[in-house]
């Protein structure tokens, strides 16, 4: 018998994020032992991947599930967006891209939900529940906050300020990966105490807790590539043993919120999207769009500019730097991040610029009637600039060994999508080859020159994982297959009875029945 998803359910719903935990590691590390909480949940609760919008736009997992919907109706891709009506890259806002997480619904359902530290969420408004925002989370897009307002004080009071503070750009000595292992270890234990404390404080029909461990991890240990300097053999496999530390420091964690969720609790642990070895080459993008749009001479002020930042930054240790960093007001922690990574500039004079991005480059055309000081007329010109743009990126290839550093340039407006955002997405995006990218030297493009990589061996900002496309669910009810991150919330809403909302994409992976569970 399929459920009516307006009835209760037979019990509270306990959801635990792994932000980006890769499910190659979690599927080999469940099989031999090392995982053995999410093992027994998988065991008892079936497992299965999902597709992700990671797939182009690595930033909008998060949003992508806690609205049910894709980034071109929900808008959201990064901590950093282009707003076009004010032509420059500011952080989103709910008054020019408001979002409501799902357990908005189930508070109006009179379904009372726990949610901690979602990624990249919205400031939290009153709804039927508690929410804590920004505590512990890998990305935030502002400063911690709670609703209702003395909750985060409470926390603080009680548990102290969490030791995962932002993240360090750059590649840190051996010692300070060691720093920052433990500085994850920490975070990821003080939240699980934070968890289990509020699961027992009063009974609740919805908890969600994320944990950011698994992203800082992936990012910063995948391998031993973002150690500054040579790195000795034992050092390589202490940072290996540091990422499944992690892992296991989470398994540990589910262990506790297990045990302090109520007997009748579903516990589900889902990741987003995943992480494998870093192929990103965004640091390349703006000087090969500048040769691209004004030729392999001319170097434009936006780019000079980010030479100039990265060049005056990188005579100072990693370390010293995150430590100036943090002391900065977020406005001009947000121009440095901007400057560095797009160079800046008057964009009301160029054609198209590359926006800030974590792993595929994004590029923007500066669109008449859609940018204010939009400059290229829609129709022919923005198809002949496109084609030029595609053409000059797919014209670079490594220095070395002449393997191509672009594997696509993929046009937003022809992947037939739909939605009352998709304007705010960039217009063009680029995947790169999938070899790792600190193995350049250099790459060189026969018609467009020599761009020599940042920082030979290594990957600038010190990242040797990034993102993959994949994610997974586990304890939802069965071993099945397909799926995709819109369906968690459908999925998450039908067990506890509420129908969801009209513009949510995805479908509930499963039906349950009242007495048998999944069906």
């Amino acid at each position: 018998m399929t459920r009516d998803v307006n009835r209760p359910s037979t019990g509270p719903l306990v959801a635990v994020g792994w932000d980006a935990a890769e499910p190659s590691l979690i599927e080999a590390w469940m099989e031999d032992g090392t995982l053995p909480n999410l093992r027994r949940l998988r065991d008892e609760g079936g497992y299965r991947r999902l597709m992700s919008s990671a797939d182009l736009l690595v930033g909008s997992p998060w949003p992508t599930f806690y609205t049910g919907t894709p980034p071109e109706v929900h808008g959201t891709y990064h901590f950093l967006q282009w707003r076009a009506e004010s032509m420059s890259n500011v952080r989103p806002e709910p008054d020019w891209l408001p979002v409501v997480p799902f357990w908005h619904d189930l508070g109006s359902a009179d379904r009372r939900s726990l949610i901690i530290d979602v990624p990249m969420a919205p400031p939290p408004l009153p709804f039927n529940g508690v929410e804590i925002s920004g505590w512990s989370s890998h990305d935030r897009l502002g400063p911690p906050r709670s609703f209702p307002d003395d909750v985060l004080r409470a926390v603080v009071r009680e548990f102290g300020d969490c030791p995962l503070g932002d993240e360090l750009f750059g590649c840190p000595s051996m010692r300070s990966a060691f720093r920052i292992r433990d500085e994850i270890l920490a975070s990821t234990r003080l939240l699980a105490d934070v968890a289990v404390a509020w699961l027992r404080r009063k009974p609740w029909d919805f908890a969600l807790v994320a944990f950011g461990a698994t992203h800082r991890g992936g990012h910063r240990l995948w391998d031993s590539s973002g150690i500054r300097g040579s790195v000795r053999p034992e050092d390589s496999r202490a940072i290996a043993t540091a990422l499944q530390e992690i892992y296991v420091a989470c398994d540990d964690a589910l262990g506790r919120i297990r045990d302090a969720a109520p007997p009748a609790a579903k516990v589900v642990v889902f990741s987003l999207h995943g992480m494998g070895p870093n192929t990103s080459r965004v640091e390349l993008l703006p000087e090969m769009l500048a040769r691209i749009l004004h030729g392999r001479a001319a170097l434009p002020s936006s780019a000079r500019l980010g030479h100039a930042v990265q060049s005056v930054l990188n005579r100072f240790p990693v370390e010293w730097r995150h430590a100036v960093k943090t002391r900065l007001p977020v406005s001009l922690k947000d121009w440095l991040t901007e400057t560095w990574f797009t160079g800046r500039g008057d964009r009301s004079t160029q054609r198209a610029f590359s926006l800030v991005a974590d792993l595929h480059g994004y590029i923007r055309l500066n669109l008449r009637g859609r940018e204010l000081n939009g400059t290229v007329q829609p129709g022919d010109e923005v198809e002949d600039l496109c084609a030029r743009i595609e053409a000059g990126l797919k014209s670079f290839v490594d220095a070395d060994t002449g393997e191509p550093v672009v594997d696509a340039v993929v046009r937003i407006d022809r992947r037939g999508l739909s939605g009352e955002r998709l304007q705010r997405l960039p217009d063009l995006v680029v995947t790169w080859h999938p070899s790792p990218s600190c193995r350049h030297r250099a790459v060189v493009s026969t018609e467009l020159g020599t761009i020599r990589w940042p920082t030979p061996g290594k990957p600038p900002y010190g990242r040797s994982g990034n993102h993959r496309s994949d994610g997974f669910v586990t304890g939802l009810g069965d071993d099945g297959a397909g799926g995709h991150i819109v369906d968690l919330a459908p999925s998450f809403m039908a067990y506890l009875g509420v129908p969801p909302r009209a513009s949510m994409r995805g479908r509930p992976l499963l039906s349950w029945d009242i007495e048998g569970g999944a069906s």
